[in-house]
């Protein structure tokens, strides 16, 4: 329902949105035969329902639609950029989930004040910094600045490079080649953006699982383990914190929602070969076939994921798998 409701809101605000597609295509020197002619092969000289309906069929038929301002099929600028986007995702969710984890242990077991407020404070900055704004300013900080990270140069700062595709990443395909200066310079180019997009899903995360953690370690679980001689820092560790990771495991499913979404801006001011970047372009050009297959996308990853943290909670611990699914059955 989520992504079907997706696919309407997007069509139709696409469609309503001002502006020629089939000009910004053609330019601004096309004859109105030309721009006639253009405009129904894109099929948007059709009421807007006949449209939708048009567009849901070629969809669910594995047609994706065709991008007219580049001259490519849709499905495959996703299958090129895709690795791109996936690889910032994930190293952007490993700096988030690692964080996260490291403050929200610190935070629970420390018993300074001082130490809480300051986590406290750069948690609610990192929730509140827009992530354009921060990436810019990580570059004029450590690239300009001090020259420690590289500039907005996009995956490496080789312009060519031959690998075997063999995974279709270029951090682990150039792993298994063993080439290693193309490594090394994938992951330092790889350093800057991954924390500009993870920032905000550290702060968001670190909050929930703060929270789950502080909680689960006022349980009588947790008494009961110090009475037989551990330490707080084990009973923190083996004890409070193993229930913390499964009442907030819901919330990896939202932040997959998020570094989703957040890649549009990320990867614009890093000149990242991502499909955010796509998006980017698309919106500007109003490729339309672009754009809504990546709302479509956008929103059945979404659902995926919500749906297979779900199950694992399910498998774990089968009371809060049914509380949640009964809980986004009432939504």
């Amino acid at each position: 329902m989520a992504i079907f409701g997706a696919s309407i809101l997007s069509f139709v605000f696409l469609r309503l949105a001002p502006g020629d597609p089939a000009g910004l295509v053609l330019g601004p020197f096309a004859t109105d035969a030309a721009r006639a002619r253009l405009t129904a092969e894109m099929g948007i000289d059709k009421p807007v329902p006949a449209q939708y309906l048009t567009y849901m069929h070629e969809l669910l038929s594995g047609n994706w639609g065709y991008s007219y301002s580049i001259g490519q099929s849709v499905l495959e600028l996703f299958a090129s950029r895709l690795p791109a986007t996936l690889e910032l995702g994930f190293s952007a969710l490993l700096f988030a989930f690692v964080s996260a984890l490291i403050l929200s242990l610190v935070k629970t077991y420390t018993k300074r004040r001082l130490v809480k407020n300051t986590i406290n404070v750069f948690c609610y900055g990192a929730y509140s910094m827009p992530q354009f704004f921060l990436g810019i300013l990580l570059l004029i900080v450590f690239s300009t600045g001090l020259g420690v990270f590289p500039g907005p140069e996009g995956r490496t700062r080789f312009p060519s490079y031959s690998l075997p595709r063999i995974t279709g990443f270029l951090i682990p395909d150039s792993l298994i080649a063993a080439d290693f200066p193309l490594l090394l310079d994938a992951l330092w180019h790889l350093v800057l953006p991954s924390v500009t997009l993870g920032l905000y899903s550290m702060a968001f995360l670190a909050r929930i699982l703060g929270a789950n953690l502080s909680s689960s370690y006022r349980e009588k679980y947790i008494t009961v383990s110090l009475s037989h001689g551990i330490t707080d820092w084990q009973a923190l560790v083996r004890h409070a914190l193993p229930n913390a990771l499964v009442t907030s495991a819901t919330a990896a499913a939202v932040l997959v929602g998020i570094l989703m979404t957040g890649t549009m801006l990320v990867e614009t001011v890093f000149a990242w070969p991502g499909i955010g970047s796509l998006i980017t372009s698309s919106i500007q050009k109003q490729d339309f076939s672009v754009v809504q297959a990546f709302i479509f996308f956008s929103a059945f990853v979404f659902v995926v994921c919500n749906l297979v943290i779900e199950l694992l909670i399910t498998k774990i611990d089968p009371r809060l798998g049914i509380h949640a699914v009964k809980g986004s059955g009432d939504e």
